[in-house]
Protein backbone atom coordinates (compact mmCIF):
# COMPACT_ATOMS: atom_id res chain seq x y z
CA UNK A 1 0.00 0.00 0.00
CA UNK A 2 1.10 3.36 -1.04
CA UNK A 3 1.56 6.62 1.31
CA UNK A 4 -0.50 9.54 0.21
CA UNK A 5 2.76 11.70 0.06
CA UNK A 6 4.37 9.17 -2.04
CA UNK A 7 5.10 11.32 -4.99
CA UNK A 8 6.54 8.63 -7.48
CA UNK A 9 2.93 6.90 -6.84
CA UNK A 10 0.15 6.94 -9.59
CA UNK A 11 -2.38 7.54 -7.20
CA UNK A 12 -0.19 11.13 -6.18
CA UNK A 13 0.58 11.91 -9.74
CA UNK A 14 -3.04 11.75 -10.36
CA UNK A 15 -4.40 13.61 -7.50
CA UNK A 16 -1.35 16.62 -8.34
CA UNK A 17 -2.02 16.52 -12.04
CA UNK A 18 -5.65 17.26 -11.28
CA UNK A 19 -4.91 19.80 -8.70
CA UNK A 20 -2.77 21.73 -11.20
CA UNK A 21 -5.29 21.61 -13.85
CA UNK A 22 -8.13 22.69 -12.11
CA UNK A 23 -5.88 25.73 -10.78
CA UNK A 24 -4.81 26.79 -14.42
CA UNK A 25 -8.47 26.72 -15.56
CA UNK A 26 -8.90 30.35 -14.14
CA UNK A 27 -8.30 32.62 -17.12
CA UNK A 28 -5.14 35.04 -15.72
CA UNK A 29 -2.85 31.97 -16.07
CA UNK A 30 -3.44 31.77 -20.04
CA UNK A 31 -0.99 35.09 -20.05
CA UNK A 32 1.93 33.24 -18.69
CA UNK A 33 3.45 30.14 -21.11
CA UNK A 34 5.50 29.17 -18.57
CA UNK A 35 3.63 28.65 -15.88
CA UNK A 36 1.23 26.48 -18.01
CA UNK A 37 4.12 24.16 -19.09
CA UNK A 38 4.93 23.44 -15.28
CA UNK A 39 2.60 19.80 -15.75
CA UNK A 40 4.43 19.72 -18.91
CA UNK A 41 8.11 19.74 -17.03
CA UNK A 42 6.70 17.16 -14.10
CA UNK A 43 5.55 14.81 -16.84
CA UNK A 44 9.06 14.51 -18.68
CA UNK A 45 10.78 14.81 -15.39
CA UNK A 46 12.50 18.06 -15.46
CA UNK A 47 10.84 18.59 -11.85
CA UNK A 48 9.12 15.91 -9.85
CA UNK A 49 5.21 15.91 -8.91
CA UNK A 50 6.48 16.85 -5.30
CA UNK A 51 8.00 20.16 -6.81
CA UNK A 52 4.52 20.51 -8.80
CA UNK A 53 2.51 19.60 -5.40
CA UNK A 54 4.40 23.16 -4.00
CA UNK A 55 3.48 25.29 -7.11
CA UNK A 56 -0.06 24.47 -6.51
CA UNK A 57 0.13 25.45 -3.18
CA UNK A 58 1.50 28.60 -4.33
CA UNK A 59 0.01 29.55 -7.44
CA UNK A 60 -3.43 30.66 -6.14
CA UNK A 61 -2.45 33.00 -4.17
CA UNK A 62 -0.24 35.17 -6.62
CA UNK A 63 -1.29 38.01 -7.80
CA UNK A 64 -0.76 39.62 -10.91
CA UNK A 65 2.77 41.49 -10.08
CA UNK A 66 3.25 37.74 -8.50
CA UNK A 67 3.09 35.73 -11.68
CA UNK A 68 4.50 37.83 -13.87
CA UNK A 69 7.39 37.99 -11.67
CA UNK A 70 7.52 33.92 -12.08
CA UNK A 71 6.98 33.98 -15.68
CA UNK A 72 9.89 36.32 -16.24
CA UNK A 73 12.20 34.56 -13.52
CA UNK A 74 11.11 30.89 -14.95
CA UNK A 75 14.07 29.23 -15.05
CA UNK A 76 15.09 30.73 -11.43
CA UNK A 77 11.79 29.59 -10.32
CA UNK A 78 11.89 26.21 -11.32
CA UNK A 79 15.41 26.06 -9.70
CA UNK A 80 13.89 26.93 -6.62
CA UNK A 81 11.15 24.63 -6.25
Amino acid sequence: MQNDEDYTSQKVIDRVTLQYNEIIKVAKYGFYPNILSLLQLAQRGDIDFKQLQFANMMLPFLNVSGLQYVEAGFQDFVQTL
